[in-house]
């Protein structure tokens, strides 16, 4: 077996999401992104401060804000429509898991046409979709590294995956101040979902020594400040580690892949949410 290790993101750690944005939209070229978001992030002081900066220097924001957990195939599509009407040439997600999945899946549309749910199939072949920057606000998910998306099936309630290595974002930038305000149960469960995926990945038959390697590396950050993010929320420093991992533990899963657990989390959530 080839062993291999992919890493077309680009990543920023950044102290100014605003003015991080301005950057990326300027060295990239865009001028007209959608933003993807949840209705509660979209109205977070933090993103509209960053979302005015970049109208201030003449970036035409749109927002799309309809998106839910286990976001339903009709979200994207709806997402589709939004993007073409804005006539934008970029996304900006900024949210959790669900948002950056809305708006991979909306990427994945906009660039190959139909509708999302013909990607399930892993025959579909799907085109390179640039253009897509993910600010992530919960450290767990990797959504904003990962190669997958989740949608649910809404005449089924079934949850679907497509797998799409040409669709991964463009940047990811992560920003701790983001997350100074997250619950503590929020912060745990996210947390662990960042573990078991560094976990699941190093029991995977498809490791190797340099995931091994970095999954190590994820588990030791988690471990080690995981619980002081849960007791202290305004800890930016034990902030911005467990976020790092989150990241890397996310990266990991496009080289090693998961094991029974996710498979098993996918029915699982599909029923309880």
């Amino acid at each position: 077996m080839e062993v291999k290790l992919l890493q077309p993101v680009k990543v920023v750690c950044t102290d100014d999401l605003g003015e991080t944005l301005v950057d990326i939209m300027q060295t990239a070229g865009y001028s007209r992104p959608l933003m993807v978001t949840d209705s509660f992030v979209g109205s977070m002081p933090l993103v509209v401060a960053a979302r005015t900066k970049l109208e201030q220097v003449g970036v035409d924001v749109a927002v799309f804000d309809q998106v839910k957990p286990d976001p339903l195939c009709e979200t994207v599509e709806s997402g589709v429509e939004a993007f073409e009407a804005h006539k934008a040439d970029s996304i900006i997600a900024i949210g959790g898991g669900s948002s950056m999945d809305v708006a991979r899946g909306i990427n994945i549309v906009r660039v190959n046409g139909g509708s999302i749910i013909e990607y399930t199939d892993p025959a579909k072949p799907i085109a390179p979709c640039n253009g897509m920057i993910a600010v992530p606000t919960t450290a767990g998910t990797g959504s904003e590294m990962s190669n997958a998306l989740v949608v649910t099936e809404g005449s089924t309630g079934r949850k679907l995956a497509v797998l799409a290595d040409p669709a991964v974002s463009e940047y990811a930038v992560l920003n701790a101040d983001l997350m100074l305000t997250l619950p503590a149960k929020m912060t745990i469960a996210c947390g662990l979902d960042a573990f078991c995926h560094a976990a699941e990945g190093y029991l995977s038959r498809m490791a190797s020594p340099v995931t091994d390697a970095i999954y190590e590396k994820a588990m030791f950050l988690l471990y080690n400040y995981l619980p002081r993010a849960v007791a202290n929320g305004q800890d930016r420093e034990a902030r911005e580690r467990v976020m790092v991992a989150s990241t890397l533990a996310g990266w990991m899963l496009n080289n090693a892949g998961t094991i029974a657990g996710h498979s098993i989390a996918h029915v699982l959530g599909a029923k309880y949410h």
